[in-house]
């Protein structure tokens, strides 16, 4: 992590930091000549610019070239002690495996602030003040066994915690994935049996289908055949009857031809015995008849008559109306009827 993974506010009170070391130590010594000070300001920037690092966050605070806020010039160490704490919480918040190395760094600058001043009564390089602010120091940015110790627990228990939700993660996908391949294997089964019976039902009803097309083909057959077979009879029934119509028609022409040679004989004869005796008498009328379809001077005479011979007289009576030709007789003539 570096300097760019703050914000403004918070690089600014971050930045501070080896500064609020050296005032906490400058705090602990009390009043000192001025040339301590500084040799502390001169082991600051020493210590400072021969710090060896391969941490970001460490290299950005040492350069940092910015001037330190004016409140830390006159700083007491407990205006230091909460400033430090401020900064690691920041640290920590923004990045806790980052907070070791500075504060590392910062308890560094500390010592070598202490070991330039060379006080103490027995020689030693840091008196009990500065060791005592080195201390407060430490505890402030959370740097002392306890509290690395108790981040190490944290950061394993975090790391065991990603761990688990990793694996609960992996478990999860594979449980996922291993859910889509059964859903998968069940709908391509669900499918291939759908095909199937859809193949299985397509078949049947084609089957079905075609055999109902035989059936009501064999029917349209039967039905075809039975209509034949009355037509040929029908047909047949129809030429007989037309043959014995036609006979019958010839036979009733015969006879009619046969009955009208007979009247015309006997007419002939009756004209003939009546020219010879010369007769010219008038004719009674026995009743007035108007010819309908089918009829001629021979049915006419057995209508009234009760025999066909006596079909001249009519037409002797009716010469003039029905012409030269006595077979020639048309529907709505109105005939006389002579008496004998």
């Amino acid at each position: 992590m570096s300097k760019e993974n703050f914000n403004a506010a918070e690089w600014e009170k971050v930045k501070d930091a080896p500064y609020w070391v050296h005032a906490a130590m400058h705090a602990a010594d009390g009043r000192q000549a001025l040339l301590a000070n500084r040799r502390e300001d001169k082991a600051l920037d020493q210590a400072m610019a021969e710090y060896q690092t391969g941490n970001r966050l460490v290299r950005d605070l040492i350069a940092n070239d910015d001037e330190p806020a004016k409140a830390i010039g006159k700083a007491s160490i407990t205006d230091a002690e909460l400033a430090l704490k401020d900064i690691a919480q920041i640290v920590e918040r923004r990045s806790a495996e980052d907070l070791d190395p500075v504060n590392e760094f910062l308890i560094h600058l500390a010592t070598a602030v202490a070991e330039a001043s060379k006080e103490g009564l027995l020689g030693d390089r840091v008196s009990d003040n500065e060791a005592k602010a080195i201390d407060i120091i430490t505890r402030a940015l959370g740097a002392t066994d306890a509290d690395k110790q108790q981040r190490r627990e944290a950061r394993q228990e975090a790391n065991r915690a990603r761990l688990r939700a990793e694996a609960d993660a992996k478990a999860a996908v594979a449980a996922k994935e291993a859910a889509e391949r059964k859903a998968a294997a069940e709908k391509a089964a669900a499918e291939r049996r759908a095909a199937v019976e859809k193949a299985a039902a397509e078949k049947a009803a084609k089957e079905a289908a075609e055999l109902e097309a035989k059936r009501e083909a064999a029917r349209a057959q039967r039905e075809a055949d039975a209509k034949a077979r009355q037509e040929e009879i029908a047909r047949q029934a129809a030429e007989r009857k037309a043959a014995a119509e036609k006979a019958a028609a010839e036979k009733a022409a015969a006879e009619k031809a046969a009955a009208e040679k007979a009247a015309k004989e006997a007419a002939e004869k009756a004209a003939a015995a009546k020219a010879a005796a010369g007769s010219s008498a008038a004719f009674e009328i026995l009743a007035e008849y108007k010819v309908v379809p089918g009829d001629n001077l021979s049915f006419i005479s057995e209508r009234f008559y009760g025999t066909q011979a006596h079909w001249r007289k009519i037409y002797e009576a009716n010469k003039a109306v029905i012409g030269d030709n006595p077979s020639l007789i048309r529907v709505g003539q109105l005939l006389k009827i002579p008496k004998l």
